[in-house]
């Protein structure tokens, strides 16, 4: 058996946008806040793969993954290991994909869209309201940010 303390976990989302620029988030089932798609990567993927694999799965859109705007190193818990979550940009959604998302149903509860500010509070967990401030900034700016536990160093 191995100590989940000593292990580095990786995860990817990706942030979508509709023409009013409001970001796409999704809840799942198992948690009270809602988060960009996206979510652990499996044996063998790169992060890309994982941004775009997680959204297919939990929205059914086969959307193109850009470039990194975050990476972020989550520290341990006692509730899991320590991870490190890249944020990548993929761009805008018509019209036409927003009324074809179909959720994953054992997963994901429902979706929306927000403005920015309306989708910090949304996924106000641990450093995620954080992390995703620091994305816009990033996708702003047009430099990739590095964050620990949410924060800029």
């Amino acid at each position: 058996m191995f100590d989940q303390h000593k292990v580095l976990m990786g995860a990817a989302g990706l942030l979508l946008r509709d023409d009013k620029d409001h970001v796409l988030l999704v809840k799942p089932h198992y948690k009270q806040v809602w988060h960009l798609p996206g979510g652990l990567m499996e044996h063998g993927e790169t992060p890309r793969q994982a941004a775009w694999r997680e959204t297919l799965e939990e929205t059914g859109l086969d959307v193109a993954v850009r470039r990194l705007l975050v990476v972020d190193f989550k520290s341990d818990t006692e509730d899991r290991p320590a991870c490190v979550q890249f944020v990548f940009d993929g761009g805008y959604l018509s019209e036409r994909q927003l009324k074809a998302i179909v959720l994953q149903p054992n997963e994901i509860s429902a979706w929306r869209t927000a403005p920015r500010d309306e989708a910090v509070t949304l996924v106000q967990a641990g450093g995620a309201a954080s992390r995703l401030a620091q994305t816009f900034a990033a996708l702003d700016s047009g430099v990739t940010a590095y964050l620990e536990d949410g924060q800029p160093l």
